[in-house]
């Protein structure tokens, strides 16, 4: 992604073969380098009780405690976090019996 920035992103909440959505985002990448804009995401992460995987190991930045105290500044544990400028935004589903 750091070499081509144009990205598509497609998530699925799949529940059966008649109980499906999905959306597409095609967009552009781009990471979040400085410290104040990642610390930012990643409390919006928490904030939205969105766990984190920062390592191999299964640490996570469970809540702003954690983030505060640098966990996510740690060379070893340091995540790539990025963001998705959308340019463009479609969706299917197929949901019988609602």
């Amino acid at each position: 992604m750091r070499q081509n920035k144009r990205v598509c992103l497609q998530v699925d909440v799949i529940e059966g073969i008649s109980r499906w959505k999905s959306v597409l985002v095609l967009g552009e990448y781009e990471e979040l380098l400085s410290k104040r804009n990642r610390e930012a995401a990643m409390k919006d992460f928490v904030r939205n009780g969105i766990a984190l995987k920062i390592s191999e190991n299964n640490l996570s930045a469970g809540n702003e405690k954690d983030l505060a105290g640098g966990l996510a500044d740690k060379p070893a544990l340091k995540p790539v976090i990025f963001c998705i400028h959308i340019d463009e935004m479609v969706g299917r589903c197929e949901w019988e019996g609602v």
